[in-house]
């Protein structure tokens, strides 16, 4: 689309002036045409968009049939070479115009360079009525004499060169923002969220390998989504209208069973991963009054502590009043815990406490771990509300073999078995799992709950195992 329109535009400009004022009444009647009932627009049976209705409409062989005021807006630009850029440039300063409210630009050049999105592109009338940004593969370097962007609420930027003193400088002329996201912006390494923005509700931060701080002063923020667990220091400010909550960093458990009751009372939904955890989840009196869905992630590459107590993730639960939800993934290469079928001592028994919300219930990575075991129990004993529950014993491992419709082999009793290409370590652990949960947990299951167990099928365990 790019080279093509690009390629009519140089034609195009050497009579643009004649054809001036035949151009503009065709772009005021496009928003007429889109809007008019029984319009003679033809668009396809896709639902599309109204943008796409309205480029239907125009004249295909200009560059102002991209033009659509008050309407969606998406352009993508491939840049091939340095020859084109200043074509390019001015094919974007002509796109965009006055009255857009949405603008997508992805901007790839085939040498790898970063392809820079000039201020001037943003101009007054752009400013006033942009409402939805993003910039992928780019550079964006704005100043403070670019102006506000007063009603811009979405901003996404995936890949781009910017940095922090320049990006904060851009957020304080954002006073409507609602939601916020970056995926992979590695200039920046102080992110600062300005107190002007009182509207922010939603912030996800995802990758951007030299982030090292993150400072928020919007005291709305009620979302917050951190994959970056290189991150050194995190001060969110007032949390007291959190909502929904994920981050992932070494020690987390601990920390969030510590902190977050106090300094996020309102949370519904909790997401925290820890690849390394080394000290239990403590029992407090502290309360997650209004949680509903948490997930744990106790993963790491290789193996997990073995001393760390499964168990001990039970003070969630007693917590968490409310909870409905659990999920919890504790895959892990190699199995170092001690076993439920290591030695000769029984299932510890746990004090009883009643979850009456809680209905469902996903393990991954299951294992015969012996204090995963006892936490199972003490769920299927004190959830008298539970509905379902799922154990996975092979958390994921990529499909290879033939399934059938449903995508797995009924094997009876609530189980539920599928062909895949395993691990070694996976292969010797999965189905001493398999057979931890017939031997402990199958028969503790109450009629009224669903019972489904993801294991290996006898062809990938071919060379049996012994417990």
């Amino acid at each position: 689309m790019g080279l093509l329109a690009l390629q009519r535009l140089t034609s195009l400009q050497r009579n643009r002036r004649q054809r001036q004022r035949q151009i503009r009444p065709q772009i005021r009647s496009v928003s007429s045409v889109a809007k008019r009932k029984g319009s003679p627009c033809q668009h396809d049976g896709d639902g599309g968009s109204q943008a796409a209705k309205i480029v239907r409409c125009s004249t295909p062989d200009l560059p102002e049939a991209m033009i659509a005021k008050n309407y969606l807006k998406q352009i993508t630009e491939n840049i091939s070479s340095h020859s084109t850029l200043g074509q390019s440039l001015t094919w974007l300063q002509i796109a965009v115009t006055p009255g857009i409210e949405e603008l997508t630009l992805m901007l790839c050049r085939s040498d790898k360079k970063a392809y820079s999105v000039p201020c001037s592109v943003f101009s007054d009338g752009v400013r006033n009525s942009i409402r939805c940004l993003k910039l992928s593969l780019c550079s964006f370097r704005p100043t403070a004499e670019l102006g506000p962007l007063r009603n811009l609420s979405s901003l996404s930027l995936c890949s781009v060169l910017i940095s922090g003193d320049e990006f904060e400088c851009f957020l304080s002329n954002c006073p409507s923002l609602a939601q916020l996201d970056l995926y992979g912006c590695n200039k920046i390494s102080c992110l600062k969220i300005p107190g002007e923005l009182q509207q922010l509700r939603c912030l996800k931060v995802n990758g951007c390998r030299r982030l090292l701080v993150i400072e928020s002063n919007a005291r709305n923020l009620s979302s917050f989504i951190l994959c970056a667990d290189w991150v050194k220091k995190l001060s969110l400010g007032e949390t007291l209208q959190m909502k929904n909550l994920s981050l992932q960093r070494a020690n987390l458990v601990c920390y969030a069973r510590t902190e977050l009751p106090s300094t996020m009372p309102n949370l519904e939904a909790l997401a925290i991963s820890s690849h390394y955890e080394k000290v239990n989840t403590p029992t407090l009196p502290t309360k997650f009054l209004f949680l509903k869905l948490l997930t744990i992630s106790l993963v790491s590459g290789w193996t997990f502590c073995p001393s760390y107590d499964y168990v001990s993730l039970a003070s969630f639960l007693d917590a968490s009043p409310s909870l409905e939800t659990l999920n919890l993934n504790v895959a892990q290469e190699h199995m170092k815990h001690e076993s439920v079928f290591g030695g000769l001592s029984q299932l510890r028994q746990m004090p009883e406490r009643h979850h009456g919300c809680l209905k469902s219930v996903k393990i991954t990575g299951f294992s015969s771990a012996k204090s995963l075991i006892e936490l199972t129990c003490y769920i299927l004993e004190n959830a008298r509300s539970l509905d379902c529950l799922t154990l996975d014993t092979i958390y994921g491992a990529s499909s290879f073999a033939s399934k059938n419709s449903s995508g797995c082999i009924p094997m009876g009793n609530g189980f539920l078995v599928e062909c895949h290409q395993l691990s070694k370590g996976l292969l010797m652990e999965a189905p001493r799992a398999v057979m931890a949960i017939k031997t402990y947990i199958q028969d503790k299951v109450p009629s009224t709950v669903k019972l489904t167990v993801v294991a290996p099928c006898s062809r990938c365990c071919a060379g049996g195992f012994e417990v």
